[in-house]
């Protein structure tokens, strides 16, 4: 498989986008996280907190290569492309946005309710992506499962606390 330039770099504007979204979020989460967080009841099953940023990274990097084997497959899916990439565009705004409304605003039920917009919204984008290039809706696959997680985990929280 040949890549050009152009190629590359949109590429590599796609992982700086999604790696955008997760330091902008990371920017409302802090205050919460040092004060209101550590307070709170969690399940059993949360992990360490120094998991979440290599995880997110690697998910992030992902979600850049995923939205780009799209992007590559434009021109051959021309009707389904302006549709795949709104619904990636709107999931990656919920992405960053459930951090605002669970860390800075410190609101575990608003925050479930934002993140179950946003399981739904990766479950569409999973199925546009997988339609027009499989690769692309495999590498969402770690996304929505630990989205699912988070899911999990965020509603623990609701319910303990």
């Amino acid at each position: 498989m040949y890549f050009s330039i152009k190629d590359i770099v949109v590429l590599g504007g796609f992982i700086f986008l999604c790696l955008l979204t997760g330091m902008v979020s990371s920017y409302f989460m802090t205050d919460g996280l040092q004060n209101w967080y550590p307070a709170l009841i969690k399940s059993p099953l949360s992990p360490p907190d120094w998991l979440f940023a290599p995880v997110w990274t690697v998910l992030y990097i992902l979600m850049g290569t995923a939205v780009w084997l799209m992007w590559r497959e434009r021109e051959a899916q021309s009707d389904t492309f302006p549709v795949a990439m709104t619904m990636f565009l709107v999931q990656l705004f919920l992405n960053g946005a459930w951090t605002f409304c669970f860390f800075y605003l410190q609101n575990p039920v608003l925050g479930l309710a934002e993140i179950i917009g946003l399981d739904l919204a990766l479950i569409l984008t999973v199925f546009v992506f997988f339609k027009m290039s499989r690769a692309a809706g495999v590498l969402l696959f770690p996304y929505a499962l630990w989205l699912a997680f988070a899911t999990y985990l965020n509603g623990y929280i609701v319910w303990a606390n």
